[in-house]
């Protein structure tokens, strides 16, 4: 696992991370369901008004934060981990404007704070397990619409067998640059976040799988498989390089949390739970603590 201590200035693969860390619990959790063979055979959604005003920030963090966005995610981070704010609020304004510097220091503050709270998050709540479902929907069918390349497999492909910092430097060539990621970073950061902190402050005991939790899962698979992409390729047989390339990403995501999102609420509540109960979570977080 990358170590974010040991990075060196010009490193831009924190940014990656940072935008990233939503996507790693999403794909761990399709990994868990989708069964290993599925592949081998415009501005962020704010919060509703309820949630901005218990999630109002301290009053000098205006002075630090340059951007609404800033503001949210040190807000949280405030709540979450004072000292780590602490250490934020004297380093800040040493870095300046420089977004990309921003967004690293921010980050690599905050990743201790998310490995120290995570046995929160299988306590998520069902609204707030739907608001984040709903917010990916959102955001994946506005890529969907406009075209881009990002939901093509076959421009996906490219990034098999990069280093982290050939991929970083791939997604920068590519049009995702630190003045276009910061703003939807910060706050999907912020998001994420907040979730983890109303988690830990009142947390909900989802329980264990039950036989119909399973069964409703096996049914939520299908109607994946039934996406034409995955269709196309599963029809590559055992060439999952080859079955990337079939894949519209976009229209898989929107399939697969449609589906999701439409389980009944306690089925999402367990299977979300389930997640992090799973063997390889508890590994990489194990692994993530060694760094610290």
């Amino acid at each position: 696992m990358y170590d974010a201590r040991s990075r060196t200035g010009g490193d831009k693969s924190n940014l990656v991370f940072g935008l990233a860390t939503l996507g790693v619990v999403g794909g761990t959790f399709l990994a868990v369901w989708k069964g290993p063979d599925l592949v081998g055979a415009g501005g962020p959604a704010s919060p509703n008004a309820a949630v901005s005003a218990s999630l109002s920030a301290p009053g000098d963090i205006d002075s630090v934060a340059l951007s609404p966005q800033e503001t949210r995610f040190l807000s949280v981070l405030s709540r979450l981990s004072p000292e780590t704010y602490r250490e934020l609020a004297l380093r800040l304004p040493s870095v300046g404007q420089d977004r990309l510097k921003r967004m690293e220091v921010m980050f690599i503050a905050a990743y201790p704070v998310l490995i120290e709270n995570a046995d929160h998050l299988e306590k998520v709540s069902v609204r707030d397990i739907d608001r984040l479902t709903d917010t990916a929907i959102n955001e994946l069918r506005k890529f969907q619409q406009s075209g881009t390349k990002w939901c093509k497999g076959s421009f996906l492909a490219r990034f098999e067998g990069k280093s982290k910092r050939e991929a970083a430097n791939m997604v920068y060539a590519n049009g995702l640059t630190h003045d276009v990621a910061a703003p939807i970073a910060l706050t999907i950061n912020a998001e994420f976040y907040e979730l983890i902190e109303r988690a830990r402050t009142s947390p909900t005991h989802h329980g264990n799988l039950t036989a119909a939790d399973e069964q409703a899962l096996q049914g939520m698979v299908m109607s994946l498989m039934a996406d034409p992409s995955v269709m196309k390729a599963m029809m590559a047989g055992g060439d999952q390089s080859e079955a990337l390339k079939q894949l519209n990403v976009c229209s898989i995501g929107v399939t697969a949390l449609r589906s999701f999102r439409r389980l009944p609420g306690d089925t999402k509540g367990r299977a979300w739970a389930a997640m992090f109960d799973h063997p390889d979570y508890k590994r990489a977080i194990r692994e993530a603590e060694r760094m610290f």
